[in-house]
């Protein structure tokens, strides 16, 4: 190409000499030479220089026109240029991978996210979302299939507090809160991006800790609970041991004194018992083994163990199976079956009924203890399976109980991975309906 830019130039100031050297020539020889038209001769010819310049040119820099930048190697035209469309190949190439491996980070990234089970934003130091998980989404309301990247987060969400949260996040200090959104409550983690003072944005991470609040709530009514339940039997016992011990009872009175002791200290032992089965209920302790249980033997043997209390109170107690064998623990199913039939027992009326049904249902064991007793309340019913929960207070002090009989039965149900379905009519009567899984898939 060097070569051939220069022949041209060459040749085009040779054509330019020789033709003003020959215009020149024939002014002088017929004596028609003047200043004036030797420089209008002089302008013609530069006026030609410059169109086959212009031809020139454009026959040089034409195959280059059609150069392919993406395959730049397989169009050289010229040698000249052929270590520089090398170098154009060699960079586009670095190019193309560097991008695919920015895609591939993307893909990882996005793969990642889009299956945690927090939400992730992060956000630019304007307050510019830049990616937000389909978690985010869900958590902060907003709709799918719209695209909230370069979009504000105030915009997206309008919520003064976590704006405010992101805002000092914004100014390099990392926060950690726990805010209500849309009747949740959501651990709100803001951590800056970069040095103070160079803020580049903030990572903020949402977390549902909902059901741990609840928790944490129901473990402080728990002891507030069971304090009050403890303390309430050994009051009692420590009063009347100490009217007898200071001989304040006389001898006929002391076998009652003494009848209320034991009571109140087989109540104190039967609570103790019940936290302990509840407290290992909830930690799923090892100590469980899981077994074939016969649910139809199980129940006809709790029914005949609370068949002398159900003459004491009046109550009649039938009880139908059919063959059902399942996987299970079965000393929490006896729990399970008992306090249901406990209960029908002692929240039934004189000359009541009691009806105990096992069968099998396609792939789970139902069973369902039915009573004609006093029934419970519609405000109450969301309620009974609460520890420490009685819906007839004055009920339940006359007839005993630890009022934590249901929860065992909730808990022994959900270790069982089945339900229970509550219907109940206050002033007639109550049925609990349980399904079991005859193979629990996970335990």
């Amino acid at each position: 190409m060097k070569k051939r830019i220069f022949g041209g130039m060459v040749l085009l100031s040779v054509l330019t000499a020789a033709a003003v050297a020959v215009g020149m020539a024939l002014l002088w020889e017929h004596g028609l030479y003047r200043p004036e038209t030797a420089a209008l001769l002089i302008l013609a010819v530069l006026l030609g220089d410059a169109i086959a310049a212009y031809y020139t040119a454009n026959a040089v820099v034409a195959p280059l026109r059609g150069l392919h930048l993406n395959q730049p190697a397989n169009t050289v035209v010229y040698e000249e240029l052929r270590p520089l469309l090398q170098h154009v190949k060699q960079q586009s190439r670095q190019i193309d991978d560097q991008v695919a491996e920015l895609r591939e980070r993307q893909r990882e990234f996005t793969a990642m996210t889009e299956h945690m089970n927090e939400g992730l934003v992060v956000i630019n130091d304007q307050g510019y979302i830049l990616s937000i998980n389909s978690c985010a989404m869900r958590i902060l309301g907003l709709q799918d299939g719209i695209q909230y990247e370069k979009q504000h987060i105030l915009m997206a969400k309008q919520n003064p507090e976590l704006q405010t949260l992101v805002d000092e996040g914004l100014e390099g200090h990392h926060r950690d809160r726990i805010l209500a959104i849309d009747g949740r409550m959501y651990q709100i983690v803001i951590n800056p991006i970069g040095p103070a003072g160079q803020m580049q944005g903030v990572v903020l991470l949402l977390l549902d800790v909902t059901e741990k609040q609840q928790q944490e709530q129901m473990r402080r009514e728990f002891t507030a609970n069971v304090s009050h339940e403890l303390r309430t039997p050994l009051t009692a016992i420590s009063g009347y041991a100490e009217i007898m011990m200071h001989g304040l009872v006389s001898a006929e009175n002391v076998q009652p004194f003494a009848e209320k002791i034991y009571k109140e200290a087989n109540r104190l032992i039967t609570l103790i018992a019940d936290i302990i089965q509840l407290s290992q209920l909830d930690e799923v302790s090892e100590q469980f083994q899981w077994e074939q249980v016969d649910m139809a033997q199980l129940a006809e043997e709790v029914v005949q163990r609370l068949q002398q209390k159900a003459e004491a109170n009046q109550v009649r107690m039938s009880v139908y199976t059919e063959p059902t064998v399942m996987t299970g623990i079965q000393q929490v199913l006896q729990e399970i079956v008992y306090n249901l039939c406990d209960n029908a027992i002692k929240y039934n009326r004189p000359e009541g009924m009691v009806k105990v049904s096992v069968v099998r249902s396609g792939s789970n064991a139902v069973l369902k203890v039915v009573d004609t007793g006093i029934g419970i309340a519609p405000e109450d019913q969301p309620r009974i399976f609460e520890r420490f929960y009685r819906a007839d207070k004055s009920h339940s002090r006359l007839i005993g109980g630890t009022g934590l009989g249901l929860s065992i039965v909730k808990h022994g149900i959900q270790l069982h991975h089945g339900e229970v379905q509550l219907e109940s009519t206050l002033g007639t009567g109550t049925a609990i309906t349980v399904r079991l899984p005859i193979e629990p898939q996970e335990r």
